[in-house]
């Protein structure tokens, strides 16, 4: 797999500079390099913080985070919470309607 620098720039960038996670853990994981960042991860990472902050959650699963389907994603870390405000954002920035 080949992949721009713009590209491993902006996901590390995302993953350690924003989430807090060390540079070490991602690159572990190179599949990760190969999910959509605007549409896939970006939306994703949006929904970990707002259940991180509101102390909905504690562990979870980077991997399962980004490499889940959509189906498992929203059982997972949306449905389970039914808080529209968990949904809200996550549907923005994928472009979906209210």
């Amino acid at each position: 797999m080949m992949f721009s620098e713009q590209k491993i720039s902006a996901i590390m960038s995302l993953f350690v500079d924003k989430m807090g996670w060390k540079s070490s853990y991602i690159a572990k994981r190179p599949v990760l390099l190969a999910y959509n960042l605007e549409r896939r991860i970006i939306p994703r990472c949006l929904v970990l913080q707002a259940l991180l902050s509101k102390g909905l959650i504690q562990k979870f699963s980077l991997n399962f985070l980004v490499e889940s389907t959509e189906k498992k994603f929203l059982q997972r870390f949306v449905i389970p919470y039914k808080d529209p405000y968990l949904l809200k954002p996550y549907e923005q920035k994928l472009g979906l309607p209210e």
